[in-house]
């Protein structure tokens, strides 16, 4: 698995997803779309971001991709373990959330049991 797959992952979704689309109104924004709305927004890595309705991490992954350019991995994990709030109504959106942001740091080289 690639940056690349962990991020289309998070934008993409099944045929699970699209009753949920159509039975709950959820939606997916296209990885094109997150990218320019971060970039129009112009975060600082020293916000405190909450991210009501996470679902699998577009938005999320996209401003990882946005922070990546200028701050170390590290700096990375400490924006999502201090100053970053997802939440979402579905939990398995949340579940596959974690595992894609686990696995996209673990991709990046972070190792949170250094020898």
């Amino acid at each position: 698995m690639t940056i690349n797959d962990i991020i289309d992952r998070s934008s993409n979704f099944d045929q699970k997803d699209k009753e949920l689309i159509k039975n709950n109104g959820v939606v997916f924004t296209d990885r094109s779309i997150c990218d320019i709305i971060i970039e129009q927004i112009n975060p600082s890595i020293n916000d405190v971001i909450c991210e009501p309705s996470v679902g699998k991490g577009a938005f999320i992954f996209s401003l990882l991709e946005y922070f990546k350019k200028k701050h170390t991995i590290l700096e990375l994990v400490d924006f999502v373990e201090n100053r970053l709030y997802c939440f979402d109504i579905n939990q398995s959106f949340i579940n596959e959330f974690k595992i894609l942001l686990f696995n996209y740091f673990i991709i990046q080289g972070y190792d949170d049991n250094p020898p």
